[in-house]
């Protein structure tokens, strides 16, 4: 899953769409995601507002202000739903579904299993499914971003050790 992701996002170029409920990926899937966003590629991230675990939440938006520099747009999903979808779709030619979050627990450690697929049609309905999710988020920019309290910077700060376990 990792590899097949990681080349995905590398050879993407025109659109990379992930939706997971917990954000803290490899720091070469995260390298990977900020180059594919410098080199014009359509990068979006469909993530909770507030997931089921908080300290996932911190560690991912330790991830948001180079994202957003990058280019790299995030869209937070409502609250009142939860975000269960672990998806992946690139350029037409390439999606990703099943039970692997985008982190490094799933990736590297947990025992996950995804549809990996080329066909057209599957492609299709997942870039579909997420187009009508972002329907029920909001963009986040770089200037709310920035608005963040100082408690929420330095607990984001204090996650990088643990990114590796999370």
């Amino acid at each position: 899953i990792y590899k097949s992701l990681l080349r995905a996002i590398k050879n993407a170029q025109n659109y990379l769409y992930i939706s997971t409920p917990y954000f803290v990926p490899s720091i070469r899937i995260f390298r990977a995601l900020n180059k594919a966003a410098r080199r014009g590629v359509d990068v979006r991230l469909l993530l909770p507002e507030k997931s089921d675990v908080y300290v996932a939440d911190i560690a991912a938006g330790s991830y948001f202000a180079l994202a957003l520099r990058a280019g790299i747009k995030i869209y937070l999903y409502n609250p009142k739903i939860i975000l269960h979808s672990k998806t992946a779709v690139c350029d037409n030619n390439w999606g990703s579904v099943g039970s692997a979050n985008l982190d490094n627990l799933s990736m590297l450690l947990n025992h996950e299993g995804n549809v990996i697929s080329r066909n057209p049609e599957f492609i299709k309905e997942l870039k579909s499914q997420f187009l009508i999710d972002l329907k029920n988020s909001k963009s986040l920019t770089r200037a709310e971003w920035k608005k963040r309290s100082i408690l929420r910077k330095v607990l984001e700060f204090i996650t990088w050790p643990l990114h590796q376990v999370l």
